[in-house]
């Protein structure tokens, strides 16, 4: 019998509560653990999740696997033999990745024809996610242009007086969620006219993505309501 995405009785029925468990413990132990292998093992637990919650769009299922391949070698050839071409090119694909991974969340929460725990958990990993493809981004812009962000702590290390991708990573992944979620507690601050642009425009599609979302999850709600109100 063929369950539609959403429906109980799937065979993947927990595989975004999985993905979210793997995402909070990951952003968890990041601020604790530092540049380690726990760390690393953690980041790809998330991207092999991500992946494989992605069972709707085959296609969707092998770019991602490319990207997550490709990314992975960067961001390790980066560690090892401190070029920044290789940090740029690791951000990226990581950009690309997260794109992908939150569009294809999106479509399944959107098609969703019940919103159960694990669709309203596919709806926390697109929003987690979209701040992880920020901080990417933010690197990104960081790498090609050289303060671009106010932040001493980016200020050494080997690539070109700027930190290892690990480190700014950590860093722009805490400016990006708070900017986000629109907290901004301003001890990094974007300097340059693309970077701030950048800020902007995540703080904006962070709030309407809450809002937006909220309001399709409870109209999806209320029609499954009148449809068993009708049918009894």
């Amino acid at each position: 019998m063929t369950h539609f995405p959403g429906t109980k009785g799937s065979r993947f029925e927990w595989r975004f509560e999985m993905l979210l468990v793997f995402l909070l413990v990951w952003l968890a132990l990041a601020p604790i653990v530092g540049n380690g292998v726990i760390l690393g093992l953690c980041a790809t637990a998330v991207f092999i999740s991500a992946v494989t919650a992605l069972r709707e769009s085959r296609l969707m299922r092998w770019i991602s696997w490319i990207l997550v391949v490709i990314g992975l070698v960067a961001l390790w050839t980066a560690e090892l033999s401190g070029r920044i071409e290789w940090v740029i090119l690791s951000s990226a694909l990581g950009c690309a990745f997260y794109t992908l991974m939150v569009v294809g969340i999106l479509t399944y929460v959107y098609r969703a024809e019940v919103i159960d725990g694990n669709v309203l958990s596919a709806a926390i990993c697109a929003y987690l996610l979209m701040g992880l493809g920020w901080t990417d981004l933010f690197m990104l812009v960081e790498n090609v242009d050289p303060g671009s962000f106010s932040s001493g702590r980016l200020a050494y290390g080997g690539l070109e007086g700027l930190a290892s991708p690990r480190l700014q990573q950590s860093h722009f992944s805490y400016f990006s969620l708070v900017t986000l979620s629109t907290l901004g507690y301003g001890d990094i601050t974007p300097l340059k006219p693309t970077a701030r642009n950048l800020a902007a425009l995540e703080a904006i599609i962070g709030q309407l993505f809450i809002g937006v979302l909220v309001a399709r999850l409870i109209s999806q709600q209320v029609r499954r309501d009148r449809g068993r109100e009708k049918k009894s």
